[in-house]
């Protein structure tokens, strides 16, 4: 094989390793990042592999020193994995790691002022003068490589949440869920102009805040997406509901069928949503309501104010 050969071969390696890289920075909190920027800047010498000749699927640095960040939970925002503040609970966790506040304009009808955190606060450019020692050149380039990844990251967060904010402004002046307008993840990648998959990531396990009269709430930044389908059902939920609340009522549970026919949508759809919401079916229902039950089984909405 020549020179020419192995060229194209480590360069196809190092592309390869950028983009695993990339798509795993778009999941980390940015308040990781911070921290791994740090630690390069203080220990060079334990960041400076050569990540061009490690294979794509080997774990990268950023998850060598954060091996711990969850699929699910915790690590929003600004919270570092493994810290103290990463075991607390839901919602005391969401109020210190959220992206930044909706603030509602006057009208519904005005777009809302969305105020960022400092999560989502560009990093002093003075930075990257900072001197990293030569003998550290894998390190140096994993530093800016990091630094500018971190700003293309909230750069584009931000321009996720004032589309966001646009689209549903009505809802995040009233928090009624059927001022819910659509606007999914293909939308809001197309108006970005990046791919659906990295903006699925970017807004991974993230919060915003939205103040409402005297009182502030939180809620995940992907439960403000929603596609049509997922708005056709938000119509029926309530008249869903009120069939459940009166069967315990009468004390007589309804078949899936009997339901459907009386909301005028098909059957699955309601199997669909009972599944969701852990709702037994009609014949379980009725063992409860005979054995005493008092409290009805209710649908959840899409959207979950904490």
């Amino acid at each position: 094989m020549n020179l020419g050969a192995y060229q194209r071969i480590e360069l196809k390696q190092e592309v390869s390793q950028q983009m695993v890289l990339s798509a795993r920075l778009f999941e980390l909190p940015t308040g990781a990042i911070d921290t791994l920027i740090e630690k390069i800047l203080k220990n060079p010498e334990e960041f400076n592999t050569d990540q061009s000749h490690t294979h794509p699927n080997d774990r990268s640095p950023v998850h060598s020193f954060f091996p711990t960040v969850p699929s699910t939970g915790n690590s929003r925002g600004g919270i570092i994995p493994g810290s103290p503040s990463s075991d607390s609970s839901s919602s005391s966790e969401s109020r210190n790691s959220i992206d930044g506040l909706f603030i509602p304009k006057q009208s519904q009808y005005d777009s809302p002022t969305f105020v960022p955190s400092e999560f989502l606060t560009p990093m002093k450019r003075e930075l990257l003068t900072i001197q990293i020692p030569k003998q550290y050149k894998n390190a140096r380039n994993f530093f800016r490589y990091l630094f500018n990844q971190r700003e293309w990251i909230i750069k584009t967060l931000r321009k996720a949440y004032d589309c966001i904010g646009s689209t549903q402004r009505e809802f995040i002046f009233t928090l009624d869920e059927s001022k819910v307008n659509t606007y999914s993840l293909s939308n809001l990648a197309s108006d970005l102009k990046i791919s659906l998959s990295s903006v699925s990531r970017l807004l991974k396990r993230r919060y915003v805040s939205i103040k409402n009269k005297d009182e502030e709430k939180i809620v995940s930044s992907r439960d403000l997406l929603k596609s049509a389908v997922e708005l056709f059902f938000s119509v029926y939920r309530g008249s869903l509901n009120e069939i459940l609340f009166n069967e315990v009522n009468t004390g007589i549970a309804l078949s899936d069928d009997r339901i459907a026919d009386q909301v005028s949508i098909a059957r699955r759809t309601v199997a669909k949503y009972r599944f969701r919401d852990s709702i037994p079916n009609s014949k379980k229902r009725q063992e409860e309501y005979d054995s005493g039950r008092t409290s009805p089984f209710q649908i959840s909405g899409s959207i979950t104010l904490l």
